[in-house]
């Protein structure tokens, strides 16, 4: 990751091209898949440059969407290691539903799915991590009592 990290930060550094930035944003979830928590030494500079994206107003909102949708897949790879960012990301949901312009009942329902989306993909693997956190503990508790 170290060699190829560079020339990721680039990518999600180019705001003209949607297309690179869309597949920018796409590698970031296939490395928080593949990685898991080792992706967590890089999060910060790759979260900078995420954040970077939503606040250009003239980045495409298709890029912006991925990255929305790309706080699912590191909420999943990051575990408890998440919290430190929930905040941030609810933040900028908060603003993105604000700031949707809806004018008719299909876009509204289309927004609506893509929050459903986003939110049930963080609770979900949010809670996935406490219910692995919870077996640990009953399996060490089971191991005391012998």
């Amino acid at each position: 990751m170290g060699d190829f990290k560079p020339f990721l930060l680039a990518a999600l550094d180019n705001h003209e091209d949607p297309q690179v930035g869309i597949a920018a944003v796409g590698v970031v979830s296939d490395l928080c898949r593949s990685l898991e928590t080792n992706i967590l030494a890089y999060m910060d500079e790759i979260m900078e440059k995420l954040l970077a994206i939503l606040q250009d107003p003239n980045v495409k909102k298709s890029v912006k969407t991925q990255v929305l949708n790309a706080f699912g897949d590191i909420a999943l790879a990051l575990n408890g290691q998440y919290s430190r960012y929930l905040e941030l990301n609810m933040k900028w949901l908060a603003e993105a539903i604000a700031a949707a312009q809806v004018t008719n009942s299909v876009k509204y329902l289309l927004l609506f799915y893509l929050i459903l989306i986003i939110s049930r993909t963080i609770m979900i693997k949010w809670n996935m991590w406490r219910i692995c956190v919870r077996a640990v503990a009953m399996h060490f508790r089971a191991l005391s009592r012998q």
